[in-house]
């Protein structure tokens, strides 16, 4: 499954709790491959929301079943840090209004030739 065909799906944590949604994809700058999937959560245990960037080591997609997040739980997600992208971050920025769904995946930069 490719990262764009991630955003939007519904995610759970531990035993088949609903976690919030798939918002944003972080991608590795050396592999161009997916690194973190950002995920807005609501209805957390302390009443509000955030959202956060889930290693994918803890990501189990399942095509079917959706997208699953291992030893991972709404308090879980609490605890975590807010999502803040930084320079280093190569997202698809598909929470952004200024990019469409059918905008291309973004690359990682190319370090450019010396001269």
């Amino acid at each position: 499954m490719n990262g764009a065909a991630l955003l939007g799906r519904t995610v759970y944590g531990e035993g088949e709790e609903t976690i919030g949604t798939v918002v944003d994809i972080v991608l590795d700058p050396r592999t161009n491959g997916i690194h973190q999937l950002v995920i807005e959560s609501a209805n957390l245990p302390n009443g509000g929301h955030k959202t956060v960037a889930v290693d994918m080591n803890r990501v189990r997609v399942r095509p079917e079943q959706g997208v699953r997040l291992t030893g991972l739980t709404r308090d879980g997600i609490a605890a975590m840090p807010d999502f803040a992208p930084d320079d280093a971050s190569i997202a698809l920025g598909r929470s952004s209004s200024k990019v469409r769904a059918s905008d291309p995946i973004p690359h990682a930069p190319q370090p450019s030739p010396d001269r």
